[in-house]
């Protein structure tokens, strides 16, 4: 294990399969690029020609010259015949991995979206926000459990050529609550449409749905395709077209 006094630890696993897992815990700036280093460069020397996988799920911050680490060690590590990837990247992580443009260089395969892969248009990864559990409400639909109301959800992925209506790539998307970014989907009916998904699993399409967001001070509307099914139980996946442009209402 290794660790500091600042807020970031690594913990490496060496599996009986040809894997070493190096999972990372906390704050990942610049007071963490040699621990980092150091960790990855001992591991690839004890284990060359291992499966590497970094696992990001305990990671509350990461910044760009992280990014940079880990790229340059996944293909210094390639040289020995290894490879690294990252695995289970938290929404922070995600964040930044869409704002730099990595995740198709750094991510393992299973951690990105093939729904998402194989699209060409925009599409998102959504994943449900829920109230607090309430032990007096009960199952819904037929679920044990307690029924948790949907809140909202947050852009867990978003597709390489995505543009919104505000002219928002991927990267500034991605993280970011669904409501924040486009609150007119509560009048509209799209984020009713959007729970109904998870409460039936019963996808959604509309050949023509309608929005209308204010862009620079103007309010815009106008209708797209949209189609939404669900994934999990929490997550759905959502695809439209921009087949034509707004027009000021």
């Amino acid at each position: 294990m290794t660790e500091n006094e600042h807020h970031h630890r690594i913990v490496v696993h060496r599996s009986l399969r040809d894997q070493t897992r190096l999972v990372l815990i906390g704050e990942f700036d610049m007071a963490a690029w040699h621990v980092l280093q150091e960790a990855i460069h001992a591991a690839v020397a004890t284990d060359s020609g291992r499966q590497f996988v970094v696992d990001m799920a305990e990671v509350t911050f990461i910044d760009c010259g992280t990014v940079n680490i880990l790229l340059l060690e996944r293909d210094q590590a390639a040289a020995t015949g290894s490879a690294l990837s990252i695995v289970n990247p938290s929404d922070q992580v995600r964040q930044v991995l869409a704002l730099t443009g990595t995740q198709s260089h750094l991510l393992a395969p299973a951690t990105r979206s093939r729904l998402l892969l194989a699209t060409d248009g925009p599409a998102f990864v959504l994943r449900a926000l829920r109230e607090p559990a309430d032990p007096s409400s009960p199952g819904r639909n037929g679920r044990g459990g307690h029924y948790r109301p949907v809140t909202d959800f947050l852009v867990e992925d978003a597709s390489a050529s995505m543009i919104d209506l505000q002219g928002r790539a991927a990267g500034q998307t991605v993280g970011a609550r669904l409501l924040d970014l486009y609150p007119s989907i509560l009048s509209t009916g799209v984020f009713d449409a959007y729970v109904n998904v998870l409460e039936t699993a019963k996808p959604y399409e509309s050949a023509r749905q309608g929005y209308h967001e204010t862009v620079d001070g103007v309010l815009l509307r106008g209708s797209i395709p949209l189609r939404a099914r669900a994934v999990d139980p929490d997550r759905l996946v959502v695809i439209w077209q921009n087949d034509n442009d707004p027009e000021p209402a």
